[in-house]
């Protein structure tokens, strides 16, 4: 009777669920805290998305653009450097004329009248076309930007205009019946100018200018036949021989 006390073993029974029992509350923080980790780091990742948003670049640009250039008239003091300069060198060809100077648009009228004007216009108005350039030189630092110079001597340039507009008429007219590219050579930017300008408005015929140099030729050929003058200017060998 006196061996009852044997029951003292059920504390440790009991013992060990309790002490097993911490190990699965570690786990679920250490999965709450790996979640709210990557909750953190995709929400971090998104506002690096949203600076990519460059909408007031294009507009700046835009309006940068749209404003076009005037040119302003020269002064009077440029205007009269000018004609100081044409005089000049109007003495030193022994060619003094009377100069009247006017501003048209954007362009510097300069007219030349006297019993000089076959001397200063030369063979179909080269001399006049020189004494144009170099005069454009001397004259490019004082005038506005975008304004131009012209010379004219004996009414040269209009009577020229006629000319030219009708050559390109008649040009035209013979391409549009035997479709060959026909050609109108050495001709300065005024004249290339007057071609061009007088075939825009007939969409029978186009006009390109091909060379280099401040002269170059004006061609007139069919709109199909659009790649026909690049085949030429292959061919500027031959056109160059011909020249020659």
């Amino acid at each position: 009777v006196e061996e009852q006390p044997a029951p003292e073993t059920e504390p440790e029974v009991e013992k060990s669920p309790v002490e097993q029992q911490p190990q699965p509350a570690a786990v679920e923080t250490a999965a709450v805290e790996t979640a709210a980790a990557e909750t953190a780091a995709a929400e971090t990742v998104r506002p690096a998305e949203s600076p990519a948003e460059p909408e007031p670049v294009p507009e700046t640009r835009k309006e940068s653009v749209t404003p076009p250039a005037v040119p302003e008239p020269p002064t009077e003091e440029v205007l009269a450097s000018i004609r100081t300069d044409l005089d000049r060198i109007l003495h030193l060809m022994d060619c003094v004329s009377e100069i009247e100077i006017q501003v048209e648009g954007n362009t510097v009228q300069c007219r030349i009248a006297g019993e000089h004007d076959e001397t200063i216009l030369g063979p179909e108005g080269r001399t006049l076309d020189s004494l144009q350039y170099l005069l454009r030189k001397m004259t490019s630092s004082r005038l506005p930007e975008k304004m131009l110079l012209d010379i004219d001597a004996g009414n040269f340039r209009e009577r020229r205009t006629l000319e030219l507009q009708k050559l390109a008429g008649e040009l035209a007219d013979q391409v549009k019946v035997d479709g060959k590219t026909q050609v109108i050579p050495a001709l300065n930017p005024f004249e290339r100018r007057v071609v061009h300008l007088i075939l825009q408005e007939d969409k029978g015929v186009r006009s390109r200018s091909v060379g280099d140099g401040l002269f170059k030729k004006v061609l007139i050929f069919k709109p199909g036949k659009g790649r026909k003058p690049r085949a030429r200017g292959r061919g500027r060998q031959g056109d160059g021989s011909a020249g020659k």
